[in-house]
């Protein structure tokens, strides 16, 4: 190409971007919603992928390790999802069952303490009136009888129901649409499983086929990064569960505070959302124990703030941040801006991608720093020369 037409056509795509570009922002709301159905046309295909991400960790265990003689050469692969949707339902129905009917028996329990509860707190009001008559208009106004907690609640309740977007039809229709995603995402992540390699050869040959050699091969590259870095950080996270998991059974075994076995897997379920996903665990953990015995809850607490601080600062970067290659500070900072961004998802997600990120700007300042080294050389050698 001639330097007056290679000028004239980086010219014309300049051009080009900036009116795109421009057209966006002026359109920024009607792109936002567009982008936003199309996710909603997509998501059941996109559970798919990160159902496949999860699953694949397990699965290739199997294949690797359980089924790894040449009597399941032919079976292999069909074992291996085999087993490991056994294994991860049956992971789930067991939490379930452990969890699920002691929740029921506290939630149980504390419906029929209210009644003495709410008794409790009239006769703590008028107490506070007795002990301290100058300030008995002042108890009155903020009022904490019974009678308005009661009512405080069914006003919520009243609101809640009432709101359009909270009806009962909408609940149902967002729930079975959900429900929907999920199975065929389930379906989806089978099929991805099953034919990942053949999937993979398919997604090389249309790189080659419409990007320059280049262009398709850091595209690869950058997508079995993203791949084996989702898998490790699946890998780190479920290992950091369970060994948050185990420490707090034993010290709360140790220590006598009641629900060990419920708290201890709870804590450990919710803690695969990272850094925040245990206080989720602690805060139904002290509701639990306080209907039992609030000092113990106050004690759980105490042996929560201790056992955390010794996870999050010694086991999670080491575990999880290690095995991904991304250090401690940017594990925080990508938690803290993927909640903020997209809720617990975010959190869940920009860990990884972050690492990504991390690993390609590394190699990227290190390509960098040898290039101007060798220029440095070059130079150098012409001057002596």
């Amino acid at each position: 190409m001639k330097p007056e037409t290679k000028k004239i056509v980086t010219a014309l795509g300049l051009i080009s971007f900036t009116v795109v570009m421009l057209g966006i922002a002026l359109n920024f709301g009607s792109v936002c919603r567009w982008i936003t159905r199309l996710i909603d046309v997509f998501m059941p295909f996109i559970i798919g992928i990160v159902f496949a991400l999860f699953l694949s960790v397990p699965m290739n265990f199997m294949e690797r390790k359980v089924l790894a003689g040449k009597q399941f050469d032919k079976m292999r692969r069909t074992l291996a999802i085999l087993i490991t949707l056994v294994l991860v339902f049956g992971i789930i129905g067991a939490v379930g069952a452990l969890i699920v009917p002691q929740l029921t028996k506290t939630v149980s329990s504390i419906v029929q303490a209210v009644p003495g509860a709410m008794q409790n707190l009239d006769n703590y009001q008028q107490e506070l009136s007795g002990k301290f008559p100058q300030f008995a208009d002042t108890i009155t106004k903020v009022n904490l009888s019974s009678e308005r907690v009661i009512n405080e609640v069914i006003g919520f309740l009243n609101n809640w129901m009432n709101n359009p977007d909270s009806s009962a039809m909408a609940k149902l229709s967002g729930t079975l649409g959900n429900m929907l995603n999920l199975f065929i995402g389930l379906i989806f992540a089978i099929y991805v499983l099953a034919q990942k390699e053949k999937l993979k050869r398919q997604t090389k040959n249309l790189l080659q086929a419409y990007l320059k050699q280049p262009v398709s091969e850091t595209v690869w590259k950058v997508g079995k990064l993203t791949s084996i870095t989702f898998q490790k950080f699946i890998s780190g996270q479920c290992l950091e569960a369970c060994i948050l998991g185990t420490m707090f059974f034993i010290t709360m075994s140790i220590f006598q505070i009641p629900y060990a076995l419920l708290i201890s897997v709870l804590i450990a379920v919710t803690s695969l959302i990272p850094i925040w996903g245990a206080f989720i665990g602690c805060i139904i953990g002290c509701c639990l124990i306080a209907v039992v015995d609030p000092m113990r809850a106050l004690g759980f607490l105490i042996m929560f703030l201790i056992i955390q601080q010794i996870e999050g600062n010694l086991i999670y970067p080491h575990v999880v941040g290690g095995s991904i290659g991304l250090p401690s500070i940017w594990v925080l900072a990508a938690v803290t801006v993927g909640g903020k961004l997209y809720g617990i998802v975010g959190m869940i997600f920009f860990i990884p991608i972050c690492s990504v990120l991390y690993t390609l700007l590394k190699e990227n300042v290190r390509y960098r720093l040898r290039k101007q080294k060798n220029l440095a050389v070059v130079k150098e050698e012409e001057i002596n020369a």
